[in-house]
């Protein structure tokens, strides 16, 4: 009869063992996440300006938006339009190309010339007018080169002959309609 008293101490004891060595069994459980990922990206977007058309020219009347020249190899004169440091004053100058070889200069001085135009390559990235002024002042001729259409801007090189000045420059000019400048600026 005692050992049926003592069984169930006995089966205690054991349980409690058996838990006590199944809790400290220790078993390294690793799980291995192996990810690989091979992206090829490859970009084949090419951004280019606009080329330049007869179109685009005379689409629109055009203003300067900055201009920066030299005058008989001695001044350096520098316009942005809205600039607070000009050396001169280009805020009214106008120009307007027409399809047939004419246009209208509305010059910084206040004064309305008729010119003719025409490009002076295929690729339409250089282009000469000649301003009829008046005498004594005589004819003036402009030529464009390099000329790059971009932002809505026009963007170029350029060197005037007058009988009495040359000059050489380099502009940005924008449609009379742009209430602000372009996002375009010379280099």
């Amino acid at each position: 009869m005692k050992l049926l008293s003592a069984l169930p101490v006995l089966a205690i004891v054991a349980l409690a063992s058996l838990q006590v060595s199944v809790s400290s069994c220790s078993k390294e459980n690793t799980d291995t996440l192996v990810v690989r990922d091979t992206v090829h990206i490859t970009d084949t977007l090419q951004l280019k300006d606009t080329a330049m058309t007869t179109a685009i020219l005379t689409s629109t009347v055009w203003k300067t938006q900055e201009s920066r020249w030299v005058r008989d190899n001695s001044s350096i004169s520098y316009y942005l339009r809205g600039g607070s440091g000009n050396t001169e004053s280009l805020d009214i100058q106008t120009l307007t190309f027409r399809a047939d070889g004419t246009g209208t200069h509305y010059n910084a001085d206040g004064f309305t010339v008729q010119f003719n135009w025409q490009w002076l390559n295929n690729e339409q990235t250089s282009l000469k007018y000649i301003d009829h002024y008046p005498s004594p002042t005589g004819d003036h001729t402009v030529i464009w080169e390099h000329i790059v259409y971009k932002n809505g801007a026009i963007k170029f090189g350029e060197y005037v002959t007058q009988s009495t000045t040359k000059l050489v420059g380099y502009s940005i000019w924008i449609p009379v309609a742009f209430t602000q400048n372009a996002n375009l600026r010379l280099d």
